[in-house]
């Protein structure tokens, strides 16, 4: 019987390796416990660091003051910009424009400065909400700017790219520094009057001081600061960028911000090269792998980024606390980044007052990618562990099944099907349980096959012991009828009785001990299972004359090799069970059928039904029969013992009526 794998020892093994994956969840738990920590200790240290900068710039010489109204703050532009007078990648610039609006009309504007990429460049967006321009040489819409002592002007005749102009004497003149500012101007579409003026002004030609004014129709003027002689660039404070790059660590970003969020010093040094984190990391099937895996940390979208002024929201809730710890995700980099912030505040004798913030920025690559390799050194061992688990153990369940199944190859060999011991074991030389075991078994069989021949033995040993004491019992019965009354006669002549039918036990005894023996000797010859069949029935019929015995030949009968002599003997026991058994005035069916490389041979008749039992086993007899001679199950156990000898086996089934009961040859 093939054993199902389900429930295999090699099954049960893999099972048990199964708990290795225990190893990379185990680190997966320890790990974020670690990270957690870690994470803890570093926001810690940002706030810490944070206060230590606050310390140093409160204590400094700086003069930390609040700007006044009307000052322009240079935002830091990543890209060149080029004056086209179209607002389409406005919204690029992230800008913070400054606004101003004429109460008593529809006349404002607003303004943001920066500096592009190359840092060579001032570029200024005007956007300006008016009535409509009427182009001329004497056109009232124009855009006067004042910076480095002197003042500039646009004063376009018609819309599109063109050069400033400068005062010299009270005359507005084009000289070589106003033909290097150049601009754009575009009037609104979309329902919308007025214009948008982009200008560019040489990095050069900018001091501190910075103002603008718009003029329109009716003689009506907008200024950034009145009079805009007295307006100011704000840029990043030089000395407090030197503060900051003293205490900026490596892999952070220190900014220092005014009280509305504006940037005056930006120390970054949190460049961290990503691909080489990557690239250090173990094979990207791994790393993938436990990406798709651990679950995923959602933090809010980092809002600060390059900007020149923090948004409002996120500024007054840094500028109006003792301090914050956030965590934002950057997209860009794909990192999580921990932002720590401190108030900036300056001393006076009438008490200490808030003017900035200190911001300290972090990321975490340094910790997700400790974690990060460590998860997949984890993995990584715990695969080579499982692949080498998995080979050893495969290697031990293929030996321990090997030996398991030799071990019962072995005891079936030793075991025939009828219970016979008919060999022994070979002893293992293994010295671990199962070589116990198989010693052990070889050790029973042995007394089993002992015993086996013991029993075996006694049923020849008593018909051998009880034929003398039988014969005198009976010999002595016979004298005492002759001298015997009528009435001692009758119980003599049961004594008669039970001694003949005592005799024919003991002649079914020797019988199938005789055939047993008889068969190592046995002559082996080809004969016709039909003839054989034939010439029987004749015999029977003679016997049982009042019995009709038909013969059913079924298929192309060839000729067999074997002994005919047993074959007959089982023949009879078949017979003389069915005549036994059958029901009164049925017939007897001999039937002979080839099957494939088998002839079978059997007897059919109209009785009880077979019992569950193996009626093939030696002493086996359930049913009852209707003839007076005595059944010890040995008639069927010799028809199974001739079907063994010619490599055949005996059958019986129950038919419609009756039951068949025969056994099959190979030819």
């Amino acid at each position: 019987m093939k054993l199902d794998f389900l429930f295999s020892l090699r099954l049960k093994l893999y099972v048990v390796a199964l708990t290795l994956f225990g190893i990379p969840w185990s680190g997966y738990f320890l790990l974020t416990e670690v990270e957690s920590y870690l994470r803890q200790q570093q926001e810690e240290s940002l706030v810490n660091h944070a206060h230590t900068i606050q310390q140093v710039m409160v204590n400094s010489s700086l003069n930390l003051r609040r700007h006044n109204r009307g000052d322009l703050f240079v935002h830091q532009w990543d890209f060149p910009i080029y004056p086209d007078g179209y607002s389409d990648d406005w919204v690029y610039l992230d800008a913070e424009f400054y606004e101003t609006k004429d109460p008593e009309s529809n006349f404002g504007f607003r303004i943001a400065v920066g500096e592009d990429i190359s840092k060579r460049y001032l570029v200024l967006l005007l956007d300006v909400d008016t009535e409509p321009v009427k182009y001329s040489r004497f056109n009232e819409n124009q855009v006067v700017m004042y910076f480095s002592g002197y003042h500039f002007r646009f004063n376009p005749m018609a819309p599109g790219r063109l050069t400033a102009e400068q005062s010299v004497d009270d005359q507005w003149v084009s000289t070589d520094a106003s033909n290097a500012i150049i601009g754009a101007w575009q009037d609104k579409t979309n329902g919308e009057t007025g214009y948008r003026l982009e200008a560019r002004i040489p990095r050069g030609y900018l001091k501190q001081s910075f103002g603008v004014r718009v003029e329109t129709t009716y003689n009506r003027k907008l200024r950034t600061v009145d009079p805009i002689e007295r307006g100011t660039l704000r840029l990043p404070e030089p000395r407090l960028e030197e503060l900051a790059a003293m205490h900026a660590r490596n892999k952070m970003r220190v900014r220092v911000l005014d009280d509305q969020g504006w940037k005056l010093a930006d120390v970054n040094r949190m460049s961290s090269d990503i691909e080489d984190l990557e690239s250090a990391s173990r094979p990207w099937i791994i790393r993938d792998l436990l990406r798709s895996i651990m679950p995923a940390k959602y933090f809010p979208d980092y809002p600060y980024a390059s900007n020149s002024k923090l948004p409002t929201d996120h500024f007054l809730d840094l500028h109006y606390a003792d301090f914050v710890i956030e965590r934002f995700h950057q997209e860009s980099t794909d990192s999580t980044i921990v932002a720590a912030s401190k108030p900036l505040v300056s001393r006076s004798s009438e008490g200490d007052e808030r003017v900035g913030t200190i911001l300290i920025e972090q990321d975490t690559d340094q910790i997700l990618s400790f974690q990060d390799r460590a998860l997949q050194n984890i993995v990584l061992m715990t695969i080579v562990l499982f692949t080498l688990s998995g080979v050893m153990l495969y290697i031990f369940s293929s030996s321990l099944t090997k030996k398991v199944k030799g071990l019962k190859e072995q005891l079936e060999h030793s075991v025939s099907h009828d219970g016979r011991i008919t060999g022994q074991m070979k002893p293992s030389t293994s010295r671990d349980e199962l070589g116990e075991l198989g010693r052990g078994i070889d050790s029973v069989l042995r007394r089993l096959s002992e015993y086996n021949q013991y029993l075996e033995a006694m049923a020849s040993r008593l018909a051998h012991e009880l034929r003398t004491p039988l014969t005198v019992v009976k010999t002595s019965v016979d004298n005492a009828r002759m001298t015997a009354t009528e009435d001692q006669a009758k119980y003599l002549d049961r004594a008669v009785s039970g001694a003949d039918r005592l005799d024919d036990i003991l002649k079914r005894l020797r019988e199938a001990s005789r055939l047993e023996h008889a068969l190592q000797d046995t002559e082996i010859v080809s004969f016709s299972m039909t003839d054989l069949v034939n010439r029987q029935i004749e015999v029977y019929q003679s016997v049982w004359p009042d019995i009709a015995i038909n013969i059913d030949v079924v298929g192309q009968i060839d000729s067999i090799i074997g002994a005919p002599e047993i074959v007959v003997q089982a023949l009879e026991k078949l017979m003389s069970n069915a005549v036994d058994f059958r029901e009164a005035d049925t017939a007897i069916t001999i039937k002979v059928e080839r099957e494939k490389e088998l002839v079978s041979l059997s007897v059919i008749n109209q009785g009880p039904s077979l019992p569950e039992e193996d009626i093939f086993a030696s002493m086996v007899s359930k049913r009852k029969s209707t003839s007076n001679q005595p059944h010890l199950g040995l008639g069927l156990y010799i028809v199974r013992l001739v079907a063994d000898y010619h490599r055949g086996y005996a059958f019986a089934q129950n038919l419609p009526g009756g039951v068949e009961v025969g056994f099959k040859l190979k030819i």
